[in-house]
């Protein structure tokens, strides 16, 4: 389904304006040009700010908001930024 979305679906919209742009500035109307995918990208980014807020009102009392310190980060590389060492090659039976 993922490799459909990514290789699918954006040229079979390309050239289209967005179903319902979320954030757009107040210049660019559904009706300007929407070059390549960038119509879908912006439908895509709309989806994705609803799931996040539905997501947010049905299960945000579990996960309170928090600061992430240095003090956090300190021994954890991943959060840092770092990549983590890759075991040895995978050698093949």
């Amino acid at each position: 389904m993922i490799n459909k979305a990514i290789i699918e679906m954006p040229p079979r919209f390309a050239g289209h304006p967005p179903i319902a742009p979320l954030g757009a500035p107040a210049s660019r109307r559904p009706t300007d040009a929407w070059p390549g995918a960038t119509g879908v990208a912006e439908d895509m980014r709309r989806h994705g700010h609803w799931m996040r807020e539905e997501a947010e009102k049905r299960i945000g009392r579990w996960y309170p908001r928090m600061k992430i310190t240095g003090a956090m980060i300190e021994g954890r590389g991943a959060l840092a930024g770092e990549t983590p060492a890759l075991p040895g090659p995978i050698s093949s039976p």
